[in-house]
């Protein structure tokens, strides 16, 4: 992923997904398998708002585990 499509803002990452063409804040790291959990907007203008609204309201990374990575797990316990 090229520099010029990638940022931070406070401790949140905001990147040009080059497949979907949309932006992403990533706001979560997967506890299981260390997935990026995002939420993807249509413009940077807007991934960036929501990176600052965020970081201005001391908001962090959260871990926890993403929906396949949850599935798998739950499907090898049994």
């Amino acid at each position: 992923m090229s520099n010029q499509f990638y940022y931070e803002v406070g401790a949140f990452p905001v990147f040009l997904d080059e497949e979907s063409g949309r932006w992403n804040v990533q706001t979560s790291t997967c506890s299981l398998g260390g997935c990026d959990i995002c939420e993807e907007f249509e413009t940077q203008e807007d991934a960036h708002s929501r990176a600052a609204q965020l970081a201005a309201t001391k908001h962090e990374l959260d871990r926890h585990a993403c929906e396949d990575c949850y599935q798998e797990y739950v499907k090898d316990c049994w």
